[in-house]
């Protein structure tokens, strides 16, 4: 299997250790997952062919996607990203040398990177819990209202909202792709976004892969 750093320092789970190891990452047939009762990450694993991977000595690159649930510590799986991280300039990198080849053995996680020179190997040791069945949350976008916004730009806002105002919660308002996005707290702090997307560039429904017949079937708590 394949995966990129993402998949082993993106984390959006549980700070603390919790029923159902909510405070892991837990890689599924699908991608990986995270959660802490109020977001959930899903990042989805890299659209490569496996035979077209480098020959790596000591991990089977063929090796398929775990059927249940294997769960990583999120800190482990940050660090092991950091040591397989070879720190290339953008022209040295390739498809191959920015994923990740994953092998699964029992409790094991072998994972190796390689700058097509040499290779780097961590091992990640399963951690035990059960991952809640988060599939029979996801909700069903088919007929949902789709806005692009660029990712960055609604990072300045919340910056500036968060410092503005005293207030844990705000309004959103959107009315259509080309008005701005309002913004209004409770004390009276507005803010707008202005026209922030292009309507042909609407990603598909990434979650309906969790939503398909052949989702993980996890444990349901």
């Amino acid at each position: 299997m394949l995966l990129y750093p993402q998949h082993l320092k993106c984390f959006a789970g549980a700070t603390m250790d919790a029923r159902y190891a909510l405070h892991s990452i837990a890689l599924t047939d699908k991608g990986a997952i995270s959660s802490d009762g109020h977001i959930l990450l899903f990042i989805p694993y890299p659209d490569l062919d496996p035979n077209g991977a480098p020959l790596i000595e000591g991990v089977d690159v063929a090796c398929p996607p775990p059927v249940e649930p294997f769960l990583l510590d999120p800190k482990e799986a940050a660090d092991a990203a950091k040591l397989l991280d070879y720190k290339l300039k953008d022209w040295q990198r390739s498809e191959w040398t920015s994923a990740i080849q994953a092998e699964i053995r029992g409790d094991e996680l072998i994972l190796v990177s390689t700058d097509l020179q040499s290779a780097r190997r961590v091992t990640l040791q399963r951690k035990p819990g059960q991952f809640p069945d988060v599939h029979r949350v996801i909700p069903d976008y088919t007929e949902a209202r789709a806005f692009t916004v660029e990712v960055n730009l609604l990072l300045r806002v919340a910056k500036q909202l968060q410092a503005a105002t005293m207030h844990e919660y705000a309004t959103l308002r959107i009315l259509d792709q080309e008005t701005a996005i309002g913004f209004s707290t409770p004390e009276g702090v507005a803010l707008l976004q202005m026209p922030y997307g292009d309507e042909e560039s609407h990603c598909k429904d990434a979650f309906a892969r969790l939503r398909e017949a052949h989702a993980p079937q996890l444990l349901t708590p």
